[in-house]
């Protein structure tokens, strides 16, 4: 911003120069048209006033224009650009770079409004990250927050033509729309593809593993937040299941 203000400067700076000697061109054509005598011009001091009071408003006026003019060709622009870059930071996740929860809420009112009107094609899928703390606890924030980006370049790359957003420390939804709600079954199988090919891996923050439940909004649902509470709820049994397996698969290596 400071950048553009510097810019707005000069250009003031370069229409003073181009409009004074322009006005002082009036002020010497003005004043060669009057008879002479042996003190100066002929003309009263107050029509001087009013000509040099008219040669200044008119400055004035060709300052405007030419700034104007060349702010809407070169700076107007930036200033744009500038406001949705802030915009959109204002939207994202810093670590992931995805949707965060500001996002999600506005979306949460689109869809609102979308309901309103009958339209009711989209589900919402709900996941949430397993061991994110464990890892946290024993390898330190920043293996977690490896396992956070690692985790959520996964769901973006699996549900590649939906929105993705970080509501929480590990949690993450997507809005299913179109192709991606026509085809979640296939989808869902993938992200668990990919999670189990991660197993192996040798670092704990590079095993990714993700509860997730879904939940498709009927003609029952009145808003939004119905969709989200049985997607959450659906999440949370898988998250169960998940521990209930992994605590039998340990115990049967034992």
């Amino acid at each position: 911003m400071k950048r553009i203000r510097n810019k707005i400067i000069v250009l003031n700076l370069i229409s003073v120069l181009i409009c004074t000697p322009i006005a002082a061109g009036i002020v010497v054509f003005f004043a060669s048209n009057q008879q002479s005598n042996a003190m100066g011009l002929t003309m009263s001091g107050r029509k001087l006033v009013y000509l040099v009071a008219c040669t200044a408003l008119l400055t004035a006026l060709m300052q405007t224009c030419i700034v104007a003019i060349i702010s809407e060709r070169k700076i107007i622009p930036q200033i744009r650009r500038y406001i949705s870059g802030v915009s959109n930071r204002a939207y994202r996740d810093p670590l992931t770079h995805v949707r965060n929860k500001a996002a999600f809420t506005d979306t949460m009112e689109e869809l609102r409004k979308h309901m309103d009107a009958g339209e009711r094609d989209f589900a919402l899928l709900m996941m949430d990250l397993n061991n994110l703390k464990e890892i946290n606890d024993t390898y330190g924030h920043d293996c977690g927050d490896d396992y956070l980006i690692s985790s959520c370049r996964m769901i973006c790359q699996v549900f590649r033509h939906s929105p993705v957003f970080r509501i929480g420390g590990d949690e993450f939804v997507v809005l299913l729309q179109n192709e991606d709600l026509r085809n979640h079954e296939s989808l869902l199988a993938e992200l668990d593809r990919r999670m189990s090919m991660t197993q192996d891996e040798e670092e704990v923050w590079r095993r990714i593993s993700i509860a997730k439940g879904i939940a498709f909004c009927t003609d029952k649902d009145d808003v939004p937040l119905a969709v989200f509470r049985r997607a959450d709820g659906n999440m949370y049994r898988n998250k169960d299941e998940m521990k209930r397996s992994a605590y039998n698969r340990s115990k049967k290596s034992s």
